[in-house]
């Protein structure tokens, strides 16, 4: 796939310049969507606090937030700039900061 077609309406998206409709909706879904994972997330993380398992002192919201944002712009350049990025690999790494950031222990060593 070549994501290089995505960048100029990414380009103008970010920009501030007129936003064609069609984008503006794209734009829109993907805020839904990002909205309902970041949601999700943090109901997990909050979840995973009372469990014990994840740094109490962490906002979950914000976390959520944080969290969710680092995992999609690294699929986003991943994914569409780089377009030849080892999936399994950007999964172990990705799966490993989100554990470290919420200092969730971890035996494994992959």
């Amino acid at each position: 796939m070549d994501g290089s077609r995505f960048i100029p309406d990414f380009r103008l998206a970010i920009g501030g310049a007129p936003v064609p409709a069609e984008l503006r909706a794209s734009v829109s879904n993907v805020t839904l969507v990002t909205e309902a994972f970041v949601s999700r997330n943090a109901r997990a993380i909050r979840r995973l606090q009372k469990q014990g398992l994840a740094d109490p002192e962490l906002d979950a919201e914000i976390a959520a937030l944080a969290i969710s944002s680092m995992v999609s712009r690294t699929a986003y350049a991943a994914f569409v700039w780089q377009d030849k990025a080892d999936f399994d690999a950007v999964l172990r790494t990705v799966t490993r900061l989100w554990l470290n950031a919420l200092r969730i222990p971890t035996n494994r060593k992959d």
